[in-house]
């Protein structure tokens, strides 16, 4: 299954990063695009934690590394999860993809989990801005490396719905984000 988490790993500073990962029993595979902190690390680095969150931790994953960090066995994981899965890296394979942005190096790494800690925390109530708010982190993560207007008209329209739908903290964030789009491509009219 196809999950949602926050990754972190350790190269020469403490890197986390959204990610989709596939998870099948103590398996995990996840596809890496070149040009990403998390790809340079994990070239090297055996070791990572995915770390099931709040969805609005998810988009914060995007915007800075600073966190509190705990380890386990010297493989950091997020103190704000409410469980982090560690695992060693056994298989790396690299490919060249092609799609409307161009060609990525992509590396796909299968892992294998060594570990896991649960927390007792007890969840917020659903926020339908949050789920929202997650594909608009994915939106900001393309828009960062590829200028496309179709995509940006995707981003401004789920960006409105994040401001109609979401708490406070969904709608900071939403903002924050654009107003990281417009330094990036110095446009006032986004």
């Amino acid at each position: 299954m196809l999950g949602e988490y926050v990754l972190v790993c350790k190269g020469s500073f403490i890197n986390k990063a959204p990610i989709g990962a596939y998870i099948n029993k103590d398996i995990a595979k996840i596809y890496l695009y070149e040009g990403s902190h998390t790809y340079e690390i994990l070239k090297e680095n055996n070791y990572f934690s995915l770390n099931v969150v709040e969805p609005i931790d998810l988009a914060k994953a995007l915007i800075s590394d600073e966190d509190d960090y705990l380890f386990n066995k010297d493989i950091p994981f997020l103190k704000s999860s409410f469980y982090s899965i560690f695992y060693e890296i056994f298989e790396r394979k690299s490919f060249e993809r092609k799609d409307r942005f161009g060609k990525a190096k992509v590396m796909v790494i299968k892992a294998k989990e060594i570990d896991r800690i649960y927390f007792n925390k007890v969840p917020k109530p659903y926020n339908r801005g949050s789920s929202l708010l997650v594909e608009l982190s994915v939106l900001y993560s393309r828009l960062i490396k590829y200028e496309d207007e179709e995509l940006m008209e995707e981003f401004l329209s789920l960006y409105k719905k994040v401001k109609r739908l979401g708490n406070k903290e969904c709608r900071a964030l939403a903002d924050l984000l654009l107003s990281k789009l417009r330094e990036r491509y110095a446009n006032e009219n986004l």
